[in-house]
């Protein structure tokens, strides 16, 4: 895919160009003067020698396509593809030796044009350049080269046109070419590429194109080429000079200018560091990126740094560390691309005595219980960079011996300590930290130790059970303190307060075989040893109350009853607590003895009493009763 876009981008260019030469000319198509490096990735110059060759079928010119890179030196290895062109159309007329040819290491390839033979009827086609057709008879032809690498589209094609002249045809006589050049910029430094610029020369009378040129620099240095790059190695004034050689072989006067180059421009080496003030054996770190190439360089290469105290690094950050207290002279020495170098100035770090660490600490659980292990940290704890903690010993102010980390069992890995207070109070815990440099410091907190007993609660259901029946008692309300909920697990005794037997269970259940009121008692151990009990009264009922009750007529002509509930009755210790009257009438009323009923009309009625204790069992009973 990307070679068959290549060649047809590659095409497409060469058309434009061919499109664009819509008549002959007796000169070059030349790339426009620079001001300064070319914007494109490549530039094309072509030449044609000679430019002027006989239409007879045999003759030949040699033309040289150059390919010259953005800094002012021939390109190597590019594919050139060379193409002709007659009056604005593409068309063979002639013949060249390859169509596609590569440059060499200097950045030059040739091809070989060789003329068509004169036309049989002795009609030669006439060039449409007014300049020709108003001055000497025959044809003309441009060769046209274009680049077929990935990357033509960054260079323009170019072409050189060369004269068919008809068989007896005498040139006229050539003039010298005129040397002429620019160069940018204006102001010069060794060290820095200069751009010379010979677009300004001229070919001279009679002569189509410039076939050559030839520089001197005036320091020894050399070039060919229309654009060439030079640099200065130092700093003098030096006579630049230029010669010209045009497609007639005639070469011009050498043209030459006076440059003063000034002296390089060096780089200037700067820094920071960080911290300002730092303490022995605290990392420093240097930064030397903000340091600046040399006016006309483009990067700072290599950093290389001395501290003061015998030790140095290479590169834009180091960091450095000073091994006892004092004032030490840091520089700084960077180069450039181009080899020139430069120090700083000295520049005073003072370094200081560290200080003492700082000791601090925290410990969990917050809220201790006896026979919870308390774990204490002490990595809040803060030291002078480059020191570290070394050793820790810790006082827990319950009478227990202090303990020294490293090298106490009760010290982990990294230093972390635990301890099991075996009795309540308040304890002033103590912690003194030493650093790498032997300094110390200490601190100490207050903690508070509880007893931790489990705190039990005990629930049973239903709330008013009955001798027979099974009772529900759950200890999930219970709370455990600390590490006391965890393995092995809690044990559980239940008392049932009745001479039976006990149980182990969290949640057991219970059959009481007579009424009564029972003290239930649960006793619970947590994983530590902790004991905590509690008690519930449960009151047991031996069955629901009786209902009954009396009814008399008050006034028949009325049809008013009385009715009497007391005579119902509840198994002690529960007592009844309320009545409830439905009269079968479709009304009610509620009392042990209920204000007089009166019916509607006289009938048998189905009167019902229903009686709940305190325990809220219920009686009911049902009787027919007659009212007149």
């Amino acid at each position: 895919m990307a070679s068959t876009f290549t060649r047809r981008a590659a095409v497409a260019v060469v058309a434009t160009a061919l499109a664009a030469a819509t008549s002959c000319t007796v000169k070059n198509t030349e790339t426009p003067a620079l001001s300064g490096p070319s914007g494109l990735a490549l530039t094309l110059t072509v030449r044609a020698i000679p430019d002027s060759i006989s239409q007879d079928g045999g003759s030949q010119s040699s033309v040289k396509v150059t390919a010259i890179g953005p800094d002012g030196k021939g390109v190597a290895n590019q594919p050139i593809r060379v193409d002709m062109m007659v009056n604005g159309v593409a068309v063979d007329y002639g013949s060249l030796s390859a169509r596609t040819i590569v440059t060499g290491s200097d950045g030059v390839a040739s091809v070989v044009y060789t003329a068509p033979p004169a036309p049989p009827n002795g009609v030669f086609t006439p060039c449409t350049s007014t300049l020709l057709a108003s001055s000497l008879p025959g044809s003309c032809v441009t060769i046209i080269a274009s680049t077929t690498a990935t990357n033509f589209q960054t260079a323009t094609p170019e072409s050189v046109l060369i004269r068919l002249v008809p068989l007896g045809v005498i040139l006229p006589v050539a003039g010298a070419p005129t040397a002429a050049f620019t160069y940018s910029p204006q102001t010069v430094s060794a060290g820095i590429p200069v751009q010379f610029d010979a677009s300004n020369s001229t070919a001279g009378l009679g002569a189509s194109q410039i076939a050559s040129y030839s520089w001197s620099f005036g320091d020894g240095g050399t070039a060919t080429g229309k654009n060439p790059s030079h640099t200065f190695a130092a700093g003098n004034n030096f006579v630049v000079s230029l010669t010209v050689t045009n497609d007639r072989g005639l070469i011009s006067t050498p043209a030459t200018q006076n440059l003063t180059v000034g002296s390089a421009a060096l780089p200037t080496p700067l820094f920071t560091f960080s911290p300002v003030a730092p303490g022995v054996g605290e990392s420093v770190f240097f930064n030397g990126s903000t340091s600046l190439p040399g006016i006309g360089h483009a990067t700072i290469t290599s950093y290389r740094w001395t501290f003061g105290d015998g030790g140095s690094a290479s590169g834009a950050n180091v960091v450095h560390a000073f091994a006892t207290a004092g004032s030490y002279a840091v520089q700084l020495t960077v180069t450039d691309e181009s080899g020139l170098s430069a120090t700083s100035a000295a520049t005073s770090v003072s370094v200081g005595a560290p200080p003492a660490p700082t000791a601090s600490f925290s410990f969990s659980p917050a809220s201790p219980n006896i026979n919870d292990t308390v774990v204490f940290d002490y990595r809040t704890s803060t030291t002078a960079q480059g020191q570290r903690i070394v050793s820790l010993d810790w006082n827990f102010g319950d009478g227990t011996p202090v303990v020294h980390c490293p090298g106490n069992v009760a010290c982990t890995s990294d230093g972390i300590t635990t301890h099991v207070f075996q009795t309540t109070g308040t304890f002033t815990t103590n912690l003194v930290v030493t650093d790498s440099a032997g300094r110390v410091n200490a601190t100490s907190k207050s903690i508070s130790v509880g007893n931790g007993a489990p705190a039990v609660v005990i629930t049973a259901s239903p709330a008013a059970p009955t001798a027979g029946g099974t009772v529900n008692f759950n200890s999930s309300g219970t709370t455990f303190f600390g590490a006391g909920g965890g393995p092995p697990t809690p044990t559980y005794l239940w008392d049932f307060g009745d001479g039976t037997a006990t149980s182990s269970l969290a949640n057991p259940s219970h059959v009481f075989a007579s009424a009564g009121v029972y003290t239930v008692r649960l006793t619970v151990t947590d994983a530590l040893g902790r004991i905590g009990s509690n008690t519930l009264s449960v009151t047991v009922a031996s069955a629901n109350p009786t209902a009954s009750f009396v009814s008399s007529t008050f006034n028949a002509g009325t049809h008013t009853m009385t009715f009497d509930g007391s005579g119902s009755s509840a198994v002690s210790p529960a007592t009844i607590t309320s009545y409830a009257w439905a009269y079968g009438d479709g009304t009610s009323a509620v009392g042990a003895i209920p204000p007089n009923k009166t019916y509607g009309s006289a009938g048998t009625y189905s009167v019902r009493l229903t009686v709940t204790d305190n325990a809220n069992r219920t009686g009911s009973v049902t009787i027919n009763v007659t009212v007149p």
